[in-house]
């Protein structure tokens, strides 16, 4: 089992630092569009970076103001979790 976990870890920390750099490009793509939707390159619209509404419930609240509501409303899953631990 040691080296496949072995490459689990390499393939992890090669992940962070892809998603390290994902972030630092995209930052940089939203900052050129400054307020524009769409980014374009030669006249061809190749990004978009539009405003959207979510709308969440809040746990937290639900529980607090209706707690009589909840088991009707509640749905609960049964996870099983992998985490490689550290040596």
């Amino acid at each position: 089992m040691t080296e496949p976990l072995e490459l689990l870890r390499q393939i992890d920390q090669q992940i962070e630092k892809l998603g390290l750099a994902r972030r630092e490009l995209r930052d940089s793509i939203k900052k050129r569009l400054a307020d524009a939707e769409v980014g374009t390159v030669a006249g061809r619209p190749v990004v978009t970076w539009k405003i959207a509404k979510r709308v969440a419930v809040s746990h937290r609240l639900l529980v607090e103001r209706y707690p009589e509501i909840l088991p009707e409303v509640q749905d609960i899953t049964t996870v099983r979790t992998f985490r490689a631990l550290p040596l």
